[in-house]
């Protein structure tokens, strides 16, 4: 091809020479259909940038009331989770939603049994002294960082606290049943601790929970018969109490819930089996002992987990 023949588009390059005019303008709709698309993405991004601004300025000028609502459905959303036994994901929408409110007693006291649930005490602990500082005159926040303090093996303190839960709700029985258990683990005051469930029975009546406890420290203080006798009808009562059919039927994990109600209900049994089994160890009834003992391993016993 002689070059003075060749065609030069406005910015130097060829034409093919049976390339006509009206091709562009074919082709024009195209391109701009084509532009569209580019478009559409860079506005996109530009929207999520800008609506990322203006949420942080929300949260800014109306951050109590929308952080409150954010905070209560994550935290609403954790509570499915931690009953579905989705326990990482339960922590991780408690943490977002503390980061919405960290004034919340509520979700410090949530994130903190969730926590304990998963085994990291020392987190508990953090999160259940957040809440006896917001909520200084809260005997729940006061039981709570109590089993935590109970955990660790730090009684005094676990006791202390318990007491002046006490003190801010008088004749409780299911706190004076705290105290007198946290003694009773911890081997200390035991004529103290039998006052305090012997309270809490003439007070509210006999439940498994009560008679394990007495049936305990009756063991503690070489009292066999008498707590064998409480820890056979313990597990009497707490065996009818069994969820044989507990239903949920808005929750989104029903099978898991039932599975965790059922686990929960079998490791109260596991320590339950594990009392009655030292009672007969110390009566000599070996065989029964060894039975007891090995059903409550069975069932979860386990003190290293809490489950104690």
């Amino acid at each position: 091809m002689n070059p003075s023949d060749v065609r030069l588009d406005a910015h130097g390059f060829p034409i093919a020479p049976d390339f006509a005019p009206r091709a562009v303008e074919d082709f024009a709709p195209k391109l701009r259909r084509a532009g569209r698309g580019t478009f559409t993405i860079r506005a996109l991004l530009v929207m999520l940038a800008v609506g990322a601004a203006i949420m942080a300025l929300v949260r800014a000028e109306l951050g109590v009331p929308l952080g409150n609502a954010v905070a209560h459905w994550l935290a609403g959303h954790a509570f499915q989770k931690q009953m579905g036994d989705d326990l990482d994901g339960a922590l991780r929408d408690l943490d977002r939603a503390l980061s919405w409110n960290d004034k919340s007693a509520e979700f410090f006291a949530r994130r903190g049994q969730v926590r304990l649930e998963m085994g990291d005490v020392e987190g508990s602990l953090s999160d259940f002294n957040k809440v006896t500082a917001l909520a200084p005159e809260s005997s729940e926040a006061l039981e709570l960082r109590a089993m935590s303090l109970q955990r660790l093996h730090r009684h005094d303190e676990a006791i202390r606290d318990v007491t002046k839960a006490i003190q801010l709700h008088r004749f409780e029985p299911h706190l004076l049943n705290s105290r007198a258990y946290t003694r009773a683990i911890a081997g200390v005051e035991l004529n103290e601790a039998l006052q305090d469930i012997q309270s809490a029975i003439e007070s509210e009546g006999r439940n498994s929970h009560y008679l394990d406890t007495r049936g305990y420290i009756y063991f503690l203080l070489g009292e066999y018969e008498p707590a064998l006798a409480d820890l056979d009808q313990a597990l009497a009562m707490a065996r009818r109490e069994a969820p044989n059919s507990f239903i949920l039927d808005r929750h989104p994990y029903p099978e898991r819930v039932l599975a965790r109600i059922k686990r929960q209900h079998e490791n109260i049994l596991a320590v339950m089996y594990h009392h009655r089994g030292e009672i007969h160890q110390k009566l000599g009834h070996s065989e029964l002992a060894e039975s007891d003992l090995r059903q409550g391993d069975a069932f979860g016993y386990n003190p290293a987990a809490g489950i104690y």
